[in-house]
């Protein structure tokens, strides 16, 4: 009976890892200022993952932070940018959020750029929105790692 529980087990493991189609290796935050008046200040966004799938039949769509949406306008393997990928690749992309204000008046200032509902409600960090063969589907980011904060000169 122990047996056949384990294998039930496995087996629904298996089949749930099976049905994502990206396995993330690293998801990080990092805020950031300018250092000229007016210049600004934001977070960067970068997802490191493995592709489960080519770019014949994988493509990614966004990133929802909180209820902020980004558009993945591109993918970089190492520090190439690229169109097309195989699975088991190591790739990754970055997005940003940026704060300034429009002729350096605090009036100005507008903390809503980006805010789309997101397509559900997560309990993660961040979710990623992808296809397969053009099925929508997503991928939750339980936790984005806080790197350093960079103060630009």
């Amino acid at each position: 009976m122990k047996n056949i529980l384990l294998t039930i087990i496995i087996f629904s493991s298996f089949f749930a890892y099976s049905q994502q189609g990206l396995k993330v290796i690293e998801a990080t935050k990092q805020g950031w200022s300018g250092g000229q008046e007016g210049s600004g200040f934001g977070v960067y966004y970068k997802v490191s993952f493995i592709p489960l799938y080519s770019s014949e039949k994988l493509t990614l769509d966004s990133l929802w932070v909180g209820d902020r949406y980004y558009s993945i306008d591109m993918l970089a393997k190492e520090q190439n940018i690229v169109n097309d990928f195989e699975v088991g690749d190591t790739l990754w992309f970055q997005v940003s959020y940026r704060n300034y204000w429009s002729g350096f008046s605090p009036e100005n200032f507008n903390p809503d750029n980006n805010k789309v509902s997101p397509p559900y409600p997560y309990k993660g960090e961040a979710i990623i929105e992808y296809r397969i063969d053009n099925k929508r589907k997503f991928y939750e980011i339980e936790e984005l790692k806080e790197l350093e904060y960079l103060a630009y000169p």
